[in-house]
Order: structure tokens, then C-alpha cells, then sequence
């Protein structure tokens, strides 16, 4: 029996820019000096957008149910009319947006000398140095916060090629599904006057950035 589910759709814009060059200086026939250069600019930007159903893990029950052998394979999770309170699926919508930003400096010095007796001397310098900066946006929507606002029924059907859903409320309606905490998942809120909000978690905001050079051994 289907537990829950997590349906996504995401969209992804991926871009990378990477140069790289090489410069070789010989003065004289016994001196070679080359400059070695590498950047690389990567973007990486995704949108997921979607719904999620906490269905028998979530404590909802079972009506209708069919199955084949020990699998259940279609029912609905709602209200049972016969049992109080109301109980049905409080979904989430969810809009997740990802980004990460990272730039690559690398550059190489050798410079090599050679006698005409066979003595050889040779020097390497490297330097490289990277900036990444993350970004990553969690958006919680629903009918209420937890144990408030209307709840759903929803219809599964599942086989080989996995489930498909039925439900009664239009997630698209914005008079309908707010920004809140349909699952309370942010736990509860007391401002300083007293006034407390169950589940007031709408929205997780994380940033990271880092800074690394090599070659000069410094790490901010």
C-alpha cells in the first residue's frame, strides 16, 4: 500500500564556461619558461515545483480499498463519515529553488634551464583559488496551518508503471492553498506579547558561500 508521495516536477538550467590557455617563453636555447591558465564559471540553477501527500504514513484513512494478493493497488485516503473528528489529506505544495554559483582560478608557472655541460634546473608555482556560493529556498503552502483549513480525498490507483492520483481541491486556486505550515513541520511560534502560531514555518532560506585558495594556503 502506497505510504505517501512526493510527485515533482523540476526544471534545470545548467551552464558552465571553462578557458584555458597556455603561454611559452625561450629567450634562449637553454631557458624555457610557460604559463599555464585555467577558469571555469558554473551555474547551476534549479526550480522544483510540487505536492506532497502524506497519505497512510500520515495517518489517513483507508476507504475503498482493492487489492491483488497482499498489495493494495487503488482506494482513497479521506474522511470516514462514520468516525469524528474530520480527517482527510492535508497536502503541501512546495516551490524549492537551488542555486549554486562556483568560479575556478588556476594558473601555472615552469620555468626550466639547462647548461650545455647537462646540469638542469627546473621551478614550478601554482596557484588556484575557487568561490562557490550556494542558495537554497524552501516554500511551504497549503489550505491552513496545521489542524486548520480544509482537507482533501485522495484517489489512488497503482500498477506496473507506478500510481496516479485523484483529488477533489484545485491546488491552483490561491484563494484556496496559502503560504503556511499545513504540517506545522516549523513547530510553534510565541512572539513577545504571547501570541503563539502552530506551525508558523512558511518558507527555509539557507545560504553558503566559501572561499579556497591553494597555493597560498589560505582557507576563509
Amino acid at each position: 500500500m502506497i505510504g505517501g508521495s512526493k510527485s515533482y516536477n523540476t526544471s534545470t538550467n545548467l551552464k558552465r564556461l571553462g578557458l584555458m590557455g597556455t603561454l611559452q617563453f625561450r629567450p634562449t636555447p637553454n631557458f624555457t619558461s610557460s604559463l599555464d591558465a585555467f577558469y571555469s564559471d558554473f551555474k547551476d540553477d534549479s526550480i522544483k515545483r510540487g505536492v506532497e501527500l502524506p497519505l497512510y504514513w500520515g495517518g489517513v484513512p483507508l476507504l475503498n480499498p482493492v487489492a491483488n494478493g497482499s498489495l493494495v493497488t487503488s482506494g482513497t485516503f479521506g474522511d470516514d463519515p462514520a468516525t469524528t473528528p474530520v480527517e482527510g489529506v492535508k497536502g503541501v505544495v512546495r516551490n524549492d529553488v537551488f542555486q549554486r554559483h562556483a568560479k575556478l582560478y588556476a594558473f601555472g608557472w615552469n620555468n626550466e634551464w639547462h647548461s650545455d655541460d647537462g646540469w638542469r634546473v627546473s621551478t614550478d608555482i601554482a596557484f588556484s583559488k575557487t568561490d562557490r556560493n550556494e542558495l537554497n529556498i524552501e516554500s511551504y503552502a497549503g489550505t491552513g496551518r496545521a489542524g486548520v483549513g480544509a482537507v482533501d480525498d485522495i484517489g489512488f490507483t497503482s500498477g506496473n508503471n507506478g500510481s496516479r492520483f485523484t483529488h477533489n481541491l484545485d491546488y491552483s486556486d490561491w484563494n484556496t492553498i496559502l503560504l503556511t505550515s499545513p504540517q506545522g513541520w516549523g513547530g510553534t511560534q510565541i512572539a513577545v506579547d504571547g501570541t503563539t502560531i502552530v506551525g508558523a514555518r512558511t518558507a527555509i532560506i539557507t545560504t553558503a558561500s566559501s572561499k579556497i585558495s591553494f597555493g597560498s594556503c589560505a582557507v576563509t
